[in-house]
């Protein structure tokens, strides 16, 4: 991956707006058995930690759909996650993201907290994460998402980022 920053260009936000992985249902979070474990969004680590799950990175932003979520910290004072903060803004990859994902599944567990907006997070998670680690992010409208990495996911990340524009 690139030692600079990503953006997406507006004349491509439709070839990212395809979901990667398969739904996961509440009832199925249960039966998640990884490796490692993250998850990329405040309601999808609520829902997984509530349940008892407990993932060994978590990236957040406290937003859900552009609004407030307050209900992410709270479920952190419980967890033995070190809290990392970095900037993303809406549409990039910060190197700071990049760095702190790095970080994070070499030593879990971490909770990232983006000032910004986490929306691209799955993409160097896939990239950095080593193969059977089970990534759980959030889909707007349609609910929770499952990746596992495998060689296969990792080519088609690296698809995706070839189409981004580095960040001056």
């Amino acid at each position: 991956m690139e030692r600079v920053g990503l953006r997406l260009p507006e004349s491509r936000v439709a070839e990212f707006k395809v979901h990667l992985g398969d739904r996961l249902h509440d009832h199925e979070v249960l039966d998640l058995d990884a490796p490692i474990l993250v998850t990329v969004g405040d309601v999808v680590s609520v829902t997984l930690v509530s349940k008892g799950i407990v993932p060994d990175v978590c990236i957040y932003d406290g937003m859900t759909e552009r609004k407030e979520m307050k209900g992410f910290n709270p479920l952190l004072e419980g967890l033995d996650h070190e809290r990392v903060s970095v900037v993303n803004m809406a549409g990039t990859i910060s190197v700071g993201l990049i760095d702190a994902v790095k970080d994070a599944l070499e030593n879990p567990p971490k909770a990232i907290f983006v000032d910004g907006e986490e929306d691209l997070a799955l993409m160097p998670v896939v990239l950095l994460a080593p193969n059977g680690t089970k990534v759980v992010y959030g889909w707007p409208g349609v609910g929770m998402m499952v990746v596992t990495v495998s060689e296969e996911m990792k080519g088609r990340m690296k698809q995706l980022i070839g189409k981004m524009e580095v960040l001056q």
